[in-house]
């Protein structure tokens, strides 16, 4: 007899939400953390945290929003253990920022489609300078080593990269409402 999902057992509406929430969550906790490398890994143990406690999750509220919550605990955990790096936001600017972000944003998946558009429509150096930093993580001074450039330029090349993405984005934002 094959297998059906029923939400009605154990664990199987969890299941179902967290699959459903994942680029939420991930957007959440970049946003807590200024886009940190380490991002992706904070997630991770939000979903196992998610998992282990499903049994504590109160069908009647919102799944997103006990999502969140676990999340920013695992943000603050996770600025424990990288509180002597000298960028950081305090404990207040995170909660300020858990509390301004806790509603998700209605239009993020097609902020992200759009975003993956931009970024193609980038040329040369700067999307290679994107793609190097977001993608495969590497510090802006070994991308500087790479160019012959120095670590300053290369972090004002992003800065100049990440507000040509926001335009881009949302011009394609606003012609979307338009259309």
């Amino acid at each position: 007899m094959p297998m059906t999902f029923d939400p009605t057992e154990t664990g199987g509406c969890v299941e179902f939400e967290l699959a459903k929430i994942q680029v939420e969550l991930l957007t959440f906790i970049c946003r807590l953390t200024g886009g940190a490398a380490e991002s992706e890994d904070i997630l991770q143990r939000v979903n196992v945290k998610l998992w282990q406690q499903r049994g504590a999750y109160d069908r009647a509220k919102p799944f997103a929003n006990w999502a969140r919550t676990v999340a920013r605990y695992e943000v603050m955990a996770w600025r424990s253990t990288v509180s002597r790096s000298k960028l950081i936001f305090s404990d207040e600017i995170v909660e300020l920022l858990a509390e301004r972000l806790s509603a998700p944003e209605e239009n993020a998946n097609t902020r992200l489609v759009f975003l993956e558009q931009c970024r193609n429509e980038m040329v040369g150096t700067m999307r290679q300078i994107v793609d190097w930093f977001y993608f495969d993580r590497i510090p802006p001074r070994d991308i500087a080593k790479r160019l012959g450039r120095t670590a300053h330029s290369i972090s004002n090349s992003l800065h100049h990269a990440r507000n040509v993405l926001r335009l881009c984005v949302e011009g394609k934002l606003k012609a979307e409402a338009l259309a």
